[in-house]
């Protein structure tokens, strides 16, 4: 087990543990490219639901359809965590270049909570030092 946490074992029908199939269990998902080519493979009826998720021992998050077992979604493995995730809409942030705060904009409105100054269209809360 990693240092990371405490490792839960399965502890559900016996039947299900047997059912698994090694390397059958969710996606590793290590990088965002992982997650990418995962997700595109999906049908829009996966997409409308959560999925199921395990956290291995190594840290690793793991996806598989909703209607998975954890248990398979592990490979039968211990795991750190274990439950259903939602991927939402996405958030847009932007630091203030007035007081430097950080934003969050909601309904394309780029005005900043803290101080109203304009908030810029483009990213920029963590600008690329090379540019």
């Amino acid at each position: 087990m990693s240092a990371r946490g405490r490792g839960y074992r399965y502890v559900g029908p016996d039947e299900l543990k047997t059912a698994v199939r090694p390397g059958g269990g969710g996606r590793r998902i290590g990088s965002a490219a992982d997650f990418g080519s995962w997700i595109a493979e999906r049908s829009a009826e996966e997409l409308a639901e959560p999925f199921t998720f395990v956290v291995g021992t190594d840290g690793v998050l793991r996806l598989a359809p909703r209607r998975s077992e954890h248990v398979a979604c592990a490979d039968a493995d211990m795991v750190l965590s274990a439950g259903e995730i939602s991927f939402t809409h996405e958030v847009v942030f932007r630091r203030c270049p007035g007081c430097q705060e950080h934003n969050i904009v909601r309904e394309d409105d780029f005005v900043c909570v803290f101080c109203g100054s304009d908030l810029p269209a483009a990213w920029n809360v963590d600008p690329d030092p090379t540019a």
